[in-house]
């Protein structure tokens, strides 16, 4: 029962940020009437304090009961998207931002120990579908999203706030979240584990490279319409698209996830990932451009799950929380990286090829790193720690 509340507030979260988060810049720019560098500041809040926090986060979620980081987490989300919804003052929008980024912050790494501490037999196959629920939520919260905007910005707003506090009021009453761990883990004793994993330290400078990759989905792609004039409509096409493939994509290979070894799964990931970027140049119609980001999608659909998985395998006991912390750093390290690089090489002058070409060379770079880790983390390593 307490698997499915979590499933639950997943998609509740990636509904409600795909959903509000998406509109946020045009809001602050159209209601709140913001001037560019005052929405930059806003956004740029929410992105570093919930790619920072995480390790502090995950900490909590090793000393105390996943559950109360998970409500708490939802909790910060639904203040924070009330009050976007009830001020205009630069400032207030400004702490709104802050806890939106505290929010997911401590909510991410409290669910990565939740399923990391499941046993062996079926965590894989949890791991999956927790990824396929979140998937279902980031692809339906944007037409919701779209629909609320027209009937008022503002109750866009308040409908995620209020979805995510009566859920996170609901799921406070599970009593089987609350569970303390017996021994509460020393901190610095968690924190030295993390620094001489070298398994994880070498995996989690791999996945860097990796989200670098990622968030060109979010940038370069759309860039890459921009400059063959595609209309905008075609732009949320190509989103749509992405998320059903990806949905769907991780509906099949739910057994697949469940058999192979998580790295593999990683490497065969980014190898799709390199393909659907050399791909790119070769074709200026937007039926090529959807191919691409459907290729792109299955890749992601593959190395998503499997690095959460991989994770997992090699946490430690009762710091489990604090190794999926670190994997959200590195989630915001590579991003940061991502949008620079992906803005420096756009701006160039053979932004048609020269950006998709980088991009398949980093992927393939990405991929010899990760075969030289080679594939340590299969179950009876994991059976055997636990």
């Amino acid at each position: 029962m307490a698997i499915k509340i979590i499933f639950l507030s997943v998609f509740a979260m990636n509904l409600c940020a795909f959903m509000a988060i998406t509109f946020l810049a045009l809001y602050l720019r159209d209601v709140a009437m913001l001037p560019g560098w005052q929405i930059a500041s806003v956004l740029t809040i929410i992105w570093v304090i919930g790619r920072i926090l995480p390790l502090f986060g995950g900490v909590l979620a090793d000393r105390n009961s996943f559950g109360s980081c998970i409500v708490f987490g939802m909790l910060c989300r639904a203040v924070a998207y009330l009050g976007f919804a009830l001020t205009e003052s630069f400032r207030c929008l400004l702490f709104c931002s802050a806890l939106a980024g505290l929010g997911i912050a401590i909510y991410n790494p409290a669910v990565g120990k939740a399923f990391a501490t499941l046993p062996e037999t079926i965590r894989r196959r949890r791991f999956t579908e927790l990824n396929l629920v979140g998937c279902a939520g980031t692809t339906i919260g944007p037409a919701i999203g779209a629909l609320l905007w027209h009937m008022g910005p503002r109750i866009l707003f308040l409908v995620a706030s209020a979805t995510l506090g009566l859920l996170a009021v609901w799921i406070s009453q599970e009593r089987g979240l609350w569970e303390r761990p017996k021994e509460k883990p020393l901190i610095a004793a968690n924190f030295r584990c993390l620094v001489q994993d070298q398994q994880l330290l070498r995996f989690l400078a791999c996945m860097i490279l990796f989200f670098l990759l990622f968030v060109q989905l979010h940038y370069s792609f759309p860039l890459m319409c921009a400059k063959h004039s595609f209309p905008e409509t075609r732009v949320a096409i190509l989103f749509t698209i992405y998320g059903v493939v990806g949905l769907v994509s991780l509906i099949l290979l739910r057994g697949v996830m469940i058999k192979v070894p998580p790295l593999r799964l990683v490497r065969f990931g980014v190898d799709l990932v390199a393909l659907s970027m050399v791909m790119v140049p070769l074709s200026r119609s937007y039926a090529w451009m959807l191919a691409c980001v459907a290729l792109y999608s299955i890749g992601e659909s593959f190395a998503l799950p499997a690095a959460d998985i991989h994770v997992a395998q090699i946490a430690k006991p009762q710091a489990e929380g604090t190794y999926f912390g670190a994997f959200e750093i590195a989630m915001g390290l590579g991003g940061t990286l991502g949008y620079f690089v992906g803005s420096w090489l756009m701006g160039g002058r053979y932004a048609d090829t020269v950006p998709w070409l980088v991009f398949a060379g980093l992927a393939v770079v990405l991929r010899v790193c990760l075969t030289r880790l080679g594939n340590p983390a299969d179950s009876g390593t994991a059976i055997a720690r636990r």
